[in-house]
């Protein structure tokens, strides 16, 4: 660590001891220097692991390790590798020089230059390696809060139910490190299961916050005067509560349903939500359960009511519109809705446990990358007897 944001740590690596005699002499009187020398080149690396250089003055001919191979050591060892290297020569040679920048050094002085040019060298290649230490930190923070951040979001979604009337299992893959997805679902009482899935505007923070306020909301059921029995009801009043901020332009979309057990009738509504998709039984037949109402944020609004019926051999996906808004990385064209409920219909390879996870593996192949384009968050429901 360097004991002060101001502060310049010169390693002189020279085999002369006339010349570190003289660097240290131009340095004495300059109270913000600290200067360190190495007159073996085999020892030059501990030395700038141990003496934590802003800058490191290297001789080009050295009698045990050769200049151009030193830099070549620095250079390649993650605890020196950004640390400015200025080498020292005795000849102008510009191919000398372009060797010597090719191996990574960041300067090349001919020794020994005029006092005030070496201090002014020294001082900016110090005052560029301090900033990029500082920003390096600063960025490790960010990248620290962000993993933290997107735990937490894990930490909020339900865990998946292997057994019981009602089973439930998802995918969950950010584009970022945090992303603006989120979903949900809990019994509401002996009767009734209430199921969401909501995705936020653009990705990052900003929408992770907007989507963890919104599902913490309906998960602790606090919307004040709203019947959770009543889909409608609650994007109504959610509507209320989150119009679009002018300042962020975030907004939301959502579909959240209730199901009914002893009727096997799930009520639902949506806000310019991507609609779910019920696989019929064996038949391959696929339902859609549409969503009708504009997205939350654009206005206070009234949103309808539908319902389904559903079977024991059915299955129920809600998800987010990154599941098949995948574009092509061979023809350039855009999945197509029918590509989706296609896939979600036909049986998975005998190697992948589920419709969804055949899915995401035929969303990347597509795309030709791991991490796709758009948040790919998607739950299936199979309600039993």
């Amino acid at each position: 660590m360097l004991k002060s944001p101001l502060e310049c740590r010169v390693l002189v690596v020279d085999d002369s001891r006339v010349l570190c005699l003289m660097v240290e002499a131009m340095f004495q009187k300059e109270s913000d220097i600290t200067v360190a020398f190495c007159t073996v080149a085999s020892e030059a690396m501990s030395k700038a692991i141990s003496f934590k250089p802003t800058v490191i003055l290297q001789d080009l001919v050295m009698p045990d390790v050769e200049g151009l191979e030193m830099v070549r050591l620095f250079k390649d060892d993650s605890r020196t590798q950004e640390i400015p290297l200025v080498m020292l020569s005795a000849t102008e040679d510009p191919k000398v020089k372009s060797d010597a920048f090719a191996e990574g050094a960041n300067d090349y002085i001919v020794k020994l230059p005029d006092r005030l040019e070496l201090l002014a060298r020294v001082r900016y290649h110090s005052k560029a390696y301090r900033a990029m230490v500082e920003r390096n930190n600063a960025y490790q923070q960010i990248a620290n809060d962000l993993i933290q951040a997107a735990d937490y979001v894990l930490g909020q979604l339900p865990d998946p139910i292997k057994t019981g009337p009602i089973q439930a299992n998802w995918i969950f893959e950010p584009c970022s490190m945090v992303g603006g997805d989120i979903f949900g679902y809990w019994p509401m009482d002996a009767d009734h299961f209430a199921l969401y899935l909501l995705d936020t505007s653009g990705h990052g923070v900003g929408s992770c916050l907007l989507s963890i306020s919104v599902g913490d909301m309906l998960r602790r059921q606090v919307l004040p005067g709203v019947d959770f029995h009543n889909p409608g009801q609650v994007l109504a009043e959610l509507a209320k509560i989150y119009p679009l901020d002018p300042k962020t332009g975030k907004y939301f979309t959502i579909w959240y349903g209730v199901y009914h057990a002893p009727t096997r009738t799930l009520k639902y509504s949506g806000a310019g939500h991507p609609p779910a998709l019920i696989v019929r039984g064996n038949s391959k037949i696929v339902d859609e359960l549409p969503s009708t109402g504009p997205f939350i944020g654009i206005d206070e609004m009234d949103y309808e009511n539908e319902s389904v019926t559903l079977n024991p051999d059915d299955r129920l996906y809600l998800f987010s519109d990154g599941v098949y808004e995948i574009r092509d990385n061979q023809s350039g064209n855009m999945w197509s809705f029918e590509d989706l409920k296609e896939l979600l219909a036909e049986d998975p390879p005998e190697a992948m446990s589920s419709p969804m996870e055949h899915l995401l593996v035929s969303a990347r192949n597509s795309q030709g990358e791991m991490v796709l384009s758009d948040d790919f968050a998607i739950v299936e429901f199979k309600f039993q007897g």
